[in-house]
């Protein structure tokens, strides 16, 4: 399954949970599940954005170690990171907003691969990444925060 398959499951699977967008379980995360699926949705469309944004000419390489570490592990360590504040849902977490949300996301999705391979995205700790890397991290985030949602969803129920 290519990268962007993969990121349409993944996304089409928050449609099963915003049913719960209020449930909340502090032992695994401080957040409740609409707040990690608005979380999520914003994440994408901003690292889309980005990637439309820039100016390839502009990218700069540096090594990265976390990226690196990040990208071959596959995985993101649970408390290890803040979600920048442009990142972070406000307001009321409706049920409907979520799905209103979920449709415009999945309406998006097709712009990764649109993208010119040498646009890129900043994040702010893991740095440069170019379009595919992008969208594997964007993949990689996603998946993250759907463990945690079924992670709450299993200690509520």
């Amino acid at each position: 399954m290519d990268s962007l398959s993969e990121l349409r499951a993944a996304v089409s699977e928050l449609e099963q949970v915003i049913l719960y967008a209020k449930a909340q379980n502090t032992a695994v995360s401080k957040a409740s599940v609409g707040w990690h699926i608005a979380h999520l949705l914003l994440t994408i469309a901003e690292i889309l954005d980005d990637l439309r944004a820039s100016k390839p000419k502009n990218y700069v390489w540096r090594p990265r170690p976390v990226q690196w570490f990040l990208l071959m592990t596959k995985s993101i360590p649970r408390g290890r990171a803040k979600a920048p504040e442009r990142v972070k849902p406000l307001g009321v977490l409706s049920a409907q907003r979520l799905r209103l949300d979920l449709k415009k996301t999945q309406a998006r999705l097709d712009e990764f691969a649109a993208l010119s391979p040498n646009q890129f995205f900043t994040h702010p700790l893991l740095g440069e990444m170019y379009a595919r890397t992008a969208l594997v991290f964007t993949n990689i985030h996603t998946k993250h925060h759907l463990k945690i949602i079924n992670d709450v969803l299993k200690q509520t129920k």
